[in-house]
């Protein structure tokens, strides 16, 4: 079982969620090991003590939550981007509070 729920790049139907969606999982970013766009890479990162293309990804994913969740507040989601977004929060927040 895996820490995080979405390993792979999602597809929202809201323009801003996607852009979102396109600065956690970034095109070219595919590794095999590292799993799960930003979020992976902080897991990564705090289970491995190895740097993913030299960076931690915390500072970036801390400022990703607080760019979902103002989406969630200002954009009219459907109920599959707004679950989406949740996730996505979920996955960050998993991610940065795990103690290996």
């Amino acid at each position: 079982m895996h820490l995080l729920s979405i390993l792979e790049k999602p597809t929202a139907r809201n323009a801003e969620l996607q852009n979102a969606v396109g600065y956690l999982f970034r095109q070219g970013a595919t590794d095999p090991v590292v799993k799960g766009g930003t979020a992976g890479a902080v897991l990564y990162t705090k289970v491995t003590g190895n740097l993913v293309r030299g960076s931690d990804h915390i500072i970036k994913a801390r400022e990703a939550i607080t760019y979902l969740e103002r989406i969630i507040r200002q954009q009219a989601l459907d109920a599959g981007d707004l679950a989406l977004a949740h996730a996505l929060i979920r996955d960050l927040q998993t991610a940065l509070n795990y103690k290996p």
